[in-house]
């Protein structure tokens, strides 16, 4: 009855505007570039897209010079409401040489990965969804190469506003990876929709050397806000300071931070109760699909549900039975880590 749920956005490319709502917390729209530089040219072909989007957006496109950001951020609760405020800040030398800072009234913590070892300070927690998604989107929002080349993309025309864009998705005989939306003639990427539901909006584009980057980045999740960022300092790192990156003395083995796509399988143990359709529900013979983005503890227990889609009557049995799930804790590295994984619950 119970089944893993890797597809679910196709609907969304083939509708003119999807990123755009009523909603009086929707994310701005897609806006110009800010700036124009020479790119390479844009392929036609998906697959050559997808390869050239990820050798020219975000920070880890620029190569190996060192570089400093910082960007201020705001998240939301789950009814859309302002949660918490913060600064986020990243130093990077090299692959194993960087340091990342959280500063907000509700998650402050330092993380210094040195070689194949991450330490950290401040609080004992991982990241939360929203701060992960802020340093992805970032530094990385578009998957490494070797990622992308043994899957097949089909791409779809499409329209925020006034703004043409090009989408790309795994063909549909594959299981949905993720959508992903550029500037029509361009590998500056825009729009990204993720599985879970969670849609992330990449604005005030700056270009360099044909490298792309978004200075406002806006994730929402069914029109309500969950993240808001928007970078106030993008610059070289003067090599040589070794201390910026050295650890103080206590700290301790990071926490891993949540994983949005486990390459493993999550195993259920248990399940307290089965949900079971509601009277109203039967009386009008109301029957579907509720899917869920369930986030799993590093305990295993879960921790989050959001309804990502589904019947209305049917949403709230489905909630409140996969609360009683239980997961084995899942593991990456050799340590338990929070995963979010998406399950869709039948109704017949």
């Amino acid at each position: 009855m119970f089944l893993r749920y890797f597809s679910f956005i196709v609907a969304l490319i083939a509708v003119p505007g999807f990123a755009q709502s009523s909603a009086k917390t929707a994310a701005p729209a897609a806006t110009a570039a800010q700036t124009a530089a020479p790119t390479p040219t844009t392929p036609k072909e998906p697959n050559k897209l997808m390869l050239l989007a990820a050798k020219v957006n975000g920070l880890s496109s620029m190569g190996a010079q060192p570089w400093h950001i910082r960007a201020n951020y705001q998240t939301f609760d789950a009814d859309g409401k302002p949660k918490d405020k913060g600064v986020f800040e990243e130093w990077w030398a090299g692959p194993e040489k960087y340091k990342i800072s959280y500063t907000s009234n509700g998650f402050n913590q330092v993380r210094y990965q040195i070689g194949k070892k991450m330490l950290m300070t401040g609080d004992d927690t991982a990241p939360s969804l929203a701060d992960e998604l802020l340093e992805r989107s970032v530094v990385y929002p578009i998957p490494a190469a070797k990622a992308i080349k043994p899957l097949t993309f089909a791409a779809h025309d499409a329209k925020d506003g006034s703004l043409d864009l090009t989408c790309l998705r795994e063909d549909e005989k594959s299981f949905l990876f993720t959508v992903f939306c550029f500037d029509k003639n361009s590998s500056a990427v825009r729009l990204e929709a993720l599985p879970d539901g969670n849609m992330v909006f990449f604005n005030n584009i700056v270009s360099k050397d044909g490298k792309y980057l978004s200075k406002q980045i806006d994730v929402t999740f069914a029109n309500l806000p969950v993240m808001s960022a928007r970078v106030t300092t993008l610059e070289p790192l003067t090599k040589g300071d070794n201390a910026l990156f050295e650890p103080p003395v206590g700290a301790l083995p990071a926490l891993s931070p949540p994983l949005f796509e486990p390459p493993g399988e999550v195993r259920i143990i248990s399940i307290g109760r089965h949900p079971k359709t509601p009277p109203i529900a039967k009386a009008a013979h109301v029957h579907g699909t509720v899917v869920l983005a369930v986030m799993i503890s590093p305990k295993g227990e879960v921790s989050e549900v959001r309804v990502i889609s589904g019947p209305d009557m049917l949403r709230q049995a489905a909630v409140d039975s996969v609360k009683t799930y239980r997961f084995e804790p899942y593991k990456w590295n050799g340590q338990p880590t929070a995963v979010e994984e998406l399950i869709r619950s039948n109704f017949y």
